[in-house]
């Protein structure tokens, strides 16, 4: 096992991973049906993937542990999901 945390750019493979640790940091399993859990934390993971510039993920043994999602303010660079949301 190794220690070192790498990151890289989010990509759609990622949201699975994502949406799991969402659910456990914000504690949606403890108060809603895994089914419901699963749709909240993926509304919430398009919501602000809808209004980001960028999107990171790192990795630990090459599966993701965490993200970072960010906006450049006054950037030209597109959303990343610009209105992906409303397909959930």
């Amino acid at each position: 096992m190794n220690d070192e945390i790498i990151c890289r750019e989010y990509t759609e493979n990622d949201l699975p991973f994502l949406t799991d640790i969402v659910i456990k940091v914000w504690g949606f399993d403890d108060i809603l049906s895994e089914k419901n859990a699963k749709l909240i934390a993926q509304l919430n993971l398009y919501s602000f993937l809808n209004t980001a510039t960028f999107a990171k993920v790192a990795l630990k043994d090459k599966r993701p542990v965490g993200f970072l999602i960010g906006k450049i303010i006054n950037s030209k660079q597109n959303n990343i999901y610009k209105n992906k949301r409303n397909k959930i």
